[in-house]
């Protein structure tokens, strides 16, 4: 027999409840020894005793079994509607409760009773604790102190203001339904909870409507950040205020042992943890032996916080916290216990906590429930407006400003760990927990569908006006935005820019981005480093990008303008900081590197999958347009060092017709004005073509003019016209493609004739087209490059 003190949960079949001592406890009955191992069907069969589920281990795997299938299943059956992962995690613990199979005697008595759900609520507790572990190494800190007086004005008063007059909906709602100290006290916890942004809460959100590079979403996570640490600071001026009042000495004690405990990890273990980051070499991995060690730290920081009697996830939070985020050693302990926390572990905790609810059994009638519905629709209400006069004042536009508003209102996992500690603590009623899980996962559900409705990212893409080559006045200052993925894309773009062959009268303005896989942190970063003399990377490569292209910009002083990026984002969002750094500076190209890597021999030997899709996305939405470098490797290398001339270049451009082809020949014949290029332009005429005066034959016509050779003036450059079929027009490509450096080709996207319809089979990767398909292809291994173009479509 044992009694065990209940505040959240009501008794079951074999359970019940009675006064001891004047305390509300439970009664259990508990047979010794546990059994933990089924006897097995048959043997249930054959006597009539020994029902398997009544096993410790096949009750909870039965549990886990059905917790991850059912989530599984809503979450397929909702998704197409928008509905996110967390919300059917919260429905599959609401069927799976008392909600509704807990309306079943017979299953609430195997998977409800105390007994059972006492394991599976260790597991989700665990689980959750190794979360916030995980959230304390991704939260960068210091990026409090970074953010300017917008974002700081704007996260405090989108806590401050909500706070104050919750508090203020407190005091009206105890004079109205006269509520006793005790009450108010519940609503005070509730109002404190409520009126926080959780920055872990919103990068998921922002994560399942996939802005989290938007600048409404790095808006929200810095405010959100910042309103995270005032709602930490108010909370601990509560517990001391009211340790003070009552003057114990178990409270004081708590407060100096957390202070203790924060002290010894600010001078202790933070240090120690990086000088394990400054002992690993640089791109080298940590060794086990440290991120063990952390992990290890982590478990006994959840310990050291039972021990002194404090809120059981503040140790792994804090710890989490000190541990240096992003690689060798944040990264490192992230993809040891990212996947099976995250993917298994983390969605049992959420399950299990709306299973402690009972929504039939809620009752709106209480005035306890009354003043619970007023305090959170007026906090709710105060924050949608105290986060939107700021922004609406800095001219954001109306529809974003209402997203951001709405956006910040968002509640979720932690706000729910948050009330079942209070339930299970007596802070706060189970009714008042059933009702909270019901606004969570509401004001959840809604705010996903509005800000998915209000806020479109992509329309900030739509210029209105034309951002490419072709439509530029001629020799004016070309905008180029380059891309940097791996740092061996360095020497092959700056090539590329030297056979531009920038001068007083083609200047050009440069705008090199590089891009950083996010690990380690939830926190995208765009850095410009035009704006800070320091960076505040570990890693050098942004360090080598700079110096590489700083050393091109002083061979070519006073005709190229630099400016540096570096962008550390998830990479299915880098297109995100890609076009909008475009759409701001007003390039008239992107130019991005191939994901695949070539042999010495001119084959494709391998090939970046992220990198690819990172190119077809930045395709779709560039507001300019798009070239792709491939790089089998210049056989006429340049030469960019010293003093030394580079040599020349050989350049074909390969004109088939089209938008594409004509945004490729300007490129083209820009440079062809460098004196050290040698320009031959193949124009492929279809045999089968019978004139004719279409628009696209007009325009191609007059892109052309300059380059026929009645009109040459250049004899740098040469005009070929080939009436030719397919097979003839990859013959003649094959035959000369070898004689090139570089060969330009438009990328001709959705644009097919008779001349190229014989190409298609090799049409591998569409992002580079027919005829790009077939430069790459194994049928040329050459040793020169391609670019692909793509001219400016969001117009």
């Amino acid at each position: 027999m044992a009694y065990i003190t209940s505040n959240a949960l009501p008794a079951d079949a074999g359970e019940s409840f009675q006064t001891l001592n004047g305390s509300n406890v439970l009664k259990v009955c508990i047979k010794l020894p546990p059994n933990i191992h089924s006897d097995g069907i048959w043997d249930y069969i054959d006597h009539g005793v020994h029902n398997p589920l009544e096993a410790t281990l096949p009750r909870l795997e039965l549990q886990l079994l059905g917790v991850l299938f059912l989530t599984q299943l809503l979450h397929y059956a909702f998704k197409r509607s928008g509905v996110p992962m967390f919300v059917s995690q919260c429905l599959a613990g609401l069927i799976l409760g008392r909600t509704v199979l807990g309306q079943n005697e017979s299953y609430s008595r195997i998977m409800l009773s105390y007994h059972s759900q006492e394991i599976i609520d260790t597991m989700a507790g665990f689980s959750f604790g190794l979360s916030l572990f995980l959230l304390g190494i991704r939260m960068d800190v210091s990026l409090i102190f970074r953010t300017g007086k917008r974002t700081f004005y704007t996260g405090a008063t989108s806590f401050l203001i909500p706070l104050v007059l919750g508090l203020l909906a407190v005091e009206q709602a105890c004079r109205l339904w006269g509520l006793n100290s005790d009450e108010e006290m519940k609503l005070i916890a509730v109002t404190i909870v409520h009126s926080a942004s959780v920055s872990s809460v919103l990068a998921n959100l922002l994560l399942d409507l996939q802005i989290i590079n938007s600048e409404i979403g790095r808006l929200g996570l810095s405010t959100a950040m910042v309103s995270d640490m005032l709602s930490v600071f108010v909370t601990g001026v509560i517990i001391l205020l009211k340790a003070i009042q009552t003057q114990t000495v178990v409270s004081l004690a708590e407060i100096a042992s957390v202070l203790v405990y924060i002290i010894l990890v600010v001078l202790i273990f933070r240090p120690a943890m990086s000088w394990v980051v400054r002992k690993t070499p640089e791109g080298r991995p940590v060794k086990n032996l440290y991120t063990h060690a952390v992990i290890l730290g982590a478990l006994a920081s959840s310990i050291l916080s039972i021990w002194f009697s404090t809120f059981i996830f503040v140790g792994p939070l804090v710890f989490g916290l000190a541990v240096p985020d992003g690689p060798p050693l944040g990264s490192a302990v992230l993809a040891k216990l990212d996947d099976l926390v995250n993917g298994v572990v983390f969605p049992l905790f959420i399950t299990t906590c709306t299973m402690k609810a009972d929504l039939f059994d809620l009752a709106f009638d209480a005035h306890l429930m009354k003043g619970t519905i007023m305090v959170v629709a007026v906090i709710t209400i105060a924050k949608f407006i105290a986060s939107m006069v700021p922004s609406y004042f800095c001219k954001m536009p109306i529809k974003d400003t209402a997203a951001f508003g709405i956006m910040m209102c968002c509640k979720g996992i932690v706000e729910m760990g948050t009330y079942v500690f209070c339930a299970d603590n007596g802070i706060i009623t189970r009714h008042m927990f059933d009702l909270l899980i019901v606004i969570i996962l509401v004001t959840r559900t809604t705010v996903t569908i509005a800000v998915k409705w209000l806020y479109d990212p992509s329309r900030i893409y739509a210029g209105y006006q034309k951002r490419n080559i072709m439509h530029s006045k001629p020799n004016s200052e070309l905008h180029i935005l380059a891309c940097i993925y791996k740092p061996s894309n360095i020497p092959k773009i700056i090539n590329f820019l030297a056979a531009l062959g920038p001068t007083t009268h083609r200047p050009l303005a440069l705008y090199v981005l590089h891009l950083i896989e996010l690990c380690g942190t939830s926190v995208p970063l765009f850095i410009s480093h035009r704006l800070q003399t320091k960076t505040v990377l570990r890693s050098p490569y942004s360090e080598n990008v700079i110096l590489s292209f700083k050393c091109f910009q002083e061979e070519n002083e006073g005709i190229t303008q630099l400016n540096t990026f570096t962008a550390i984002s998830p990479p299915k969002f880098m297109h995100e900081d890609i076009c909008l750094l475009a759409l701001n500076n007003l390039t008239s190209l992107i130019l991005l590197p191939f994901h695949g890597k070539w042999s010495v021999g001119g084959f494709l030997e391998s090939q970046d999958t992220n990198t690819r899709a990172l190119n077809c996305s930045v395709l779709e939405r560039a507001p300019c347009s798009v070239g792709i470098l491939i790089d089998r490797g210049f056989s006429g290398q340049l030469t960019l060092r010293g003093n030394s001339k580079p040599s020349s270049l050989s350049i074909a451009m390969i004109f088939f017709g089209g938008s594409d082809d004509r945004e490729a020949l300007t490129l083209a014949k820009r440079m062809s004005q460098n004196t050290r290029n040698m320009l031959t332009v193949l124009r492929f005429i279809d045999k089968n073509d019978k004139g004719g005066t279409d628009w696209e034959k007009m325009l191609d016509s007059e892109v052309l003019r300059e380059i026929k050779p009645k009109e040459i003036t250049n004899p740098r450059v040469k005009y070929k016209e080939l009436v030719a079929d397919g097979r003839q027009a990859a013959s003649v490509i094959q035959s000369t493609a070898h004689k090139f450096d570089l060969i330009i080709v438009g990328r001709r996207h959705n644009l097919e004739t008779s001349q190229t319809s014989d190409l298609s089979r090799w049409n591998k990767f569409p992002e580079l087209g027919v005829i790009g398909n077939f430069l790459v292809s194994a049928n040329l291994p050459c040793r020169n490059s391609i670019l692909v173009v793509q001219q400016q479509q969001t117009v």
